[in-house]
């Protein structure tokens, strides 16, 4: 029985770790899309910077 939880306390663990690292994972690609996104020249900024050219 007490080998039983302890394994069960291990996946637990794991799992807890897998779980925050696949958020700390995901926020950063978020993070990078809005960037990414702040960066992008929209329609109208780009035809102003065409006539400009």
């Amino acid at each position: 029985m007490r080998h039983l939880l302890i394994g069960q306390e291990r996946e637990l663990v794991w799992r807890q770790t897998k779980i925050e690292r696949l958020t700390h994972e995901l926020a950063l690609h978020k993070r990078h899309l809005s960037g990414v996104k702040a960066e992008r020249l929209s329609t109208e900024q780009a035809q102003l910077f065409e006539e400009t050219a």
